[in-house]
This record gives C-alpha cells, sequence and structure tokens, in this order.
C-alpha cells in the first residue's frame, strides 16, 4: 500500500504540480529523489533533476514550505488520485447481465460494495491522514 503519512516522493510531485502546473510531469519535466537509509526514507523528499525549460526550477525549501501550508489539501488530493485509480481499475465489475449465474451476481455486489468504500474514502472522519481502505474482492 502507498504510504500516505509521510512527506514522501509523491506529495512532492504533488505539491509542486499544485505550486507550478499541473502541466508539469514527473519523469519528464522533473525527477523527485529521497535518501533511503536501510530500505526506508530517512529525509525528505528532492528535486533530482530539471528539465522544464519553460518553468524556472524552484528551490527545495520553497517547495517544502508550500506542502507544509497546504499540507492537508495535498495530502486530500493524492489520495483521492489514488482512489481514483482504484476505481478505474474497477469499473465494469459490479456489472451484471440480467441472465448471469448467482455466483457472479454475488461477486458483482462485492465489487459494488468495494467502490462503494472507495467512494466514501472522503468521508471518514480521519481523511486525508489516516484512511481505513477497503479489502479488494478476491
Amino acid at each position: 500500500m502507498l504510504d500516505f503519512k509521510n512527506y514522501n516522493h509523491d506529495l512532492m510531485v504533488t505539491a509542486l504540480q499544485g505550486m507550478l502546473g499541473d502541466h508539469l510531469v514527473h519523469g519528464k519535466d522533473f525527477w523527485i529523489g529521497h535518501p533511503i537509509t536501510d530500505g526506508e526514507q530517512s529525509g525528505d523528499p528532492f528535486i533530482l533533476a530539471w528539465a522544464c525549460k519553460t518553468v524556472p526550477q524552484p528551490s527545495d525549501e520553497a517547495v517544502h514550505a508550500y506542502f507544509k501550508a497546504n499540507e492537508n489539501t495535498l495530502r486530500a488530493l493524492r489520495v483521492r488520485s489514488f482512489r481514483d485509480e482504484a476505481l478505474s481499475n474497477s469499473d465494469g465489475r459490479a456489472d451484471t447481465p440480467s441472465d448471469a449465474p448467482a455466483s457472479f451476481k454475488a461477486k458483482a455486489a462485492e465489487w459494488a460494495e468495494y467502490r462503494a468504500a472507495l467512494r466514501d474514502i472522503p468521508d471518514q472522519p480521519g481523511f486525508p491522514s489516516s484512511i481505513e481502505w477497503p479489502e479488494l474482492p478476491v
């Protein structure tokens, strides 16, 4: 599962795009890195490389300050993005033809519950810092 609690690579990407525009593409216009110690992130993310010719590179400090000032909004954007991807990946799984066997309809009902739980994530009491992710139907 993705890490939504720490200030990580994905949140710095979201902060940069919020700060300078979502037309900037990670992996094309800029690259983000972060230090690793013993297989774990051990410090704040940083701009590893900047290739965008139309937007000047901001300082890491400016991006970190933007993140801190807008943390709740940026975390919510990141969680919603992940949630929306999960919804997209489950499109059609809750649909059943009228003549489908009962076992197929039962599985579709599980997918419908999963999708409803995904849509309800922003209504959870701890959103966006503490999230109870629904289990993927198997």
